[in-house]
């Protein structure tokens, strides 16, 4: 998990994005920033929802694919 959020941190600061991890979003802080938008990533266990199918081999977390997108194929359906 940690190294997917180095990367997608490493790729959002390369298109001039501003990335502060492990911050607490004070009004402060958001205040004196002078931002258009602030994205707020507070973080999330994922959870499968109880549906037939969702244990088959053609479903995956994005833990799962991430770094072995090849796997996916070419009809994939993001939920």
């Amino acid at each position: 998990m940690a190294q997917i959020r180095t990367d997608l941190a490493l790729e959002a600061r390369e298109l001039g994005v501003t990335v502060k991890l492990n911050t607490e979003a004070t009004p402060e802080l958001i205040g004196q920033g002078g931002y258009d938008a602030v994205f707020a990533a507070t973080g999330a266990a994922p959870k499968l929802p109880d549906i037939p199918g969702v244990d088959g081999t053609n479903v995956h977390t994005h833990l799962s694919i991430y770094g072995n997108e090849e796997k996916l194929g070419h009809k994939v359906v993001v939920i």
